[in-house]
């Protein structure tokens, strides 16, 4: 490892915890303002995709303390942006 680096890539993630997708979707959905829209999970046993997610964050950890922002609020800025930003006519 060289450390005269000056860029380097950071996993960014809570390792406490985990959510599964569904939580995610009714957090989206809750944001959304679409309550009462009814979606169908499909299990896929068939794919490659893991089954747990979990960051291993050491090198960002080595850094200092930080403050992160929680999954629910970090979903709702992102949604006003793109809102604001990118849907905006």
């Amino acid at each position: 490892h060289n450390k005269k680096v000056k860029n380097s890539v950071y996993n960014i993630g809570n390792d406490v915890g985990e959510i599964k997708i569904r939580d995610l979707v009714n957090i989206l959905l809750i944001i959304c303002d679409k309550k009462k829209l009814k979606l169908k999970f499909i299990s896929d046993n068939k794919s490659n995709s893991p089954k747990r997610r979990v960051p291993h964050i050491t090198k960002m950890n080595k850094k200092g303390k930080f403050k992160f922002t929680s999954l629910q609020k970090g979903c709702e800025i992102t949604y006003n942006w793109y809102l604001n930003n990118y849907f905006n006519d």
